[in-house]
């Protein structure tokens, strides 16, 4: 067995989003995170401990669960690869495992992202690993999935929106949930937790107002296209711009409390920070 330091944790889909920047605030807080690697030859998210192929380690790490897909087999990105991750951890007798769902997730959705969410949450709560569960609705920052097609369709100077873009989302920052995530991960306590991580809302066409202007010097024109026509899109392409279950989620204006601290961490206001994130 190799010793290591009580601060030691594995972070599963460390080449994604938010995987990778879980490893860029680890660094900068002196957290040796370690990131799992995927095995080519099989496909999503297989990792050296779930092959039997990781070092031992002594501390009984935690692993913050970052892999999965939004679009595509999201059953076998979500809920196939939680079970091999849990099984993993449970084989290996890993100290906690923390997981990152999504606001509004229920068994009874009918979409299949959210069905698959769901199902992932429920394979842990039968584990046997201590879990925390993190729920947020929208997550922003370097790399993210949504504000670098806004900041390339502001450099034409104009950005097509859903409708009114009045409806309201609660995003987060990307550095604010790694660090979440990480104290999540190394926090001493062996309940099962669970907590939503929700920013101050603020209305989609403000978002797209916030990225125009960190994007471009141009004056930049919103363009309101009817939702039938995404849902069209959605139905016709392969690659849409939204899939339906993305456009009923960002035009739900599903809201709920403004999460300020989680577990310690403040939880900073997208209006203030998200230019600088963008413009960095």
């Amino acid at each position: 067995m190799t010793a290591c330091a009580g601060n030691h944790i594995l972070v599963a889909g460390a080449t994604g989003f938010i995987g990778s920047a879980v490893l860029r605030e680890a660094s900068r807080s002196g957290i040796n995170a370690e990131g799992v690697v995927r095995a080519p030859h099989i496909g999503l998210a297989y990792a050296r401990f779930i092959r039997g192929t990781a070092r031992p380690c002594a501390c009984n790490p935690p692993i913050i669960h970052a892999a999965g897909a939004s679009r595509g087999d999201v059953w076998s990105a979500n809920v196939t690869v939680t079970e091999q991750l849990l099984a993993a951890a449970e084989r290996k007798r890993l100290r906690r495992i923390v997981y990152i769902s999504g606001y509004g997730i229920t068994p009874s959705s009918s979409d299949a992202y959210f069905q698959s969410k769901a199902a992932a949450e429920a394979r842990l709560r039968a584990g046997r690993i201590p879990y925390t569960i993190i729920r947020c609705s929208y997550i922003l920052g370097f790399g993210d999935e949504l504000t670098p097609d806004l900041a390339l369709q502001a450099q034409s100077g104009s950005i097509r929106i859903p409708g009114a873009g009045r409806y309201r989302i609660q995003p987060v920052l990307v550095e604010d949930l790694s660090n979440v995530l990480l104290r999540a991960a190394l926090e001493p306590s062996r309940r099962n937790r669970v907590f939503n991580v929700l920013g101050r809302p603020l209305q989609f066409r403000e978002l797209v107002t916030i990225v125009a202007r960190a994007s471009t010097s141009k004056c930049v024109r919103l363009v309101s296209i009817p939702p039938e026509t995404y849902l069209r899109e959605a139905l016709l392409r392969d690659n849409p711009t939204f899939t339906t279950g993305e456009l009923a989620l960002l035009m739900a204006d599903l809201i709920g409390p403004t999460t300020k601290r989680c577990i310690g961490i403040p939880i900073r206001d997208a209006r203030t920070t998200l230019a600088a994130a963008i413009s960095r």
